[in-house]
């Protein structure tokens, strides 16, 4: 992908695809991924980053118990059931994460992330970054920049 990869501890994975078109590197690593996955039942979904944001609702499983800040969660569903995926947002603020709930492909598409593993290594990441968290990962979010990312959930 013209992009760098590299293994962080506890199974998370981080590519940089600052250097090659995103578009082009996002649609062929998630195309991978979601090959991989199980599509049973599914039809193909097809939509425009700009009108999912006009459909952006609460996310539901928005926790209560912020370490710093009270940001808003929103989401926009492209595809749900056996794989989830779509658009995510949320406003400055952190939390930790003791047992993330799923696998789970996400790609920075505005502000700042920082996400901080549990053996204290800090990843930053901006418009373009791709990270995977599995399922079972501890560590920290901190919204620094209002973001929005691109998800695919495997449960």
């Amino acid at each position: 992908l013209g992009g760098k990869t590299s293994s962080y501890p506890q199974g998370t994975w981080y590519l940089s695809l600052k250097r090659c078109q995103v578009p082009f590197g996002i649609l062929s690593t998630l195309g991978l991924l979601v090959t991989s996955a199980r599509l049973v039942g599914m039809d193909a979904a097809f939509d425009n980053l700009d009108a999912m944001a006009k459909r952006l609702v609460p996310d539901p499983d928005r926790p209560t118990d912020f370490v710093a800040g009270d940001p808003a969660w929103a989401f926009a569903a492209l595809t749900e059931g056996n794989v989830e995926s779509g658009i995510w947002t949320s406003d400055i603020g952190t939390w930790d994460e003791t047992d993330y709930p799923v696998d789970e492909v996400m790609v920075v598409t505005k502000g700042h992330l920082r996400i901080t593993n549990a053996d204290g290594s800090i990843h930053d990441l901006t418009e373009g970054d791709m990270f995977a968290l599995p399922k079972g990962w501890a560590g920290r979010w901190d919204v620094r920049e209002p973001m929005a990312k691109i998800y695919v959930i495997i449960p």
